[in-house]
């Protein structure tokens, strides 16, 4: 599960504009607080739960306790295996920092 090395890639910070619910505002980040960890739900077709926790304990096979990943791990690096590095940059225009955010992101799961 190769993901894009992105360590090293400076970005600054600039303002953005964000949309949730149909509203538009305006606010500052930096990678530091694209890095907050959020909790969301999310309903999903129980085959799709069924299949994720087959991967997941084919990954845990054999793993010690301190290599284990859990759930939520393995939810987290699929859902970053569909980000492509030129998907980084596009985003970067409209989310400054996330090149740097996710730099620290790949650092922090070596």
């Amino acid at each position: 599960m190769p993901l894009p090395d992105l360590v090293g890639a400076g970005f600054s910070r600039h303002a953005v504009i964000l949309t949730q619910g149909g509203s538009v505002g305006f606010s500052r980040f930096r990678s530091s607080d694209l890095l907050t960890r959020r909790t969301i739900t999310v309903d999903v077709p129980e085959f799709l739960l069924r299949a994720l926790e087959c991967r997941l304990a084919e990954v845990n096979d054999g793993a010690s306790e301190e290599e284990s990943v859990e759930l939520e791990h393995l939810i987290e690096i699929q859902l970053a295996e569909g980000v492509t590095l030129a998907d980084i940059a596009h985003l970067e225009r409209q989310v400054p920092g996330i090149g740097e955010a996710v730099s620290k992101w790949l650092a922090e799961i070596d």
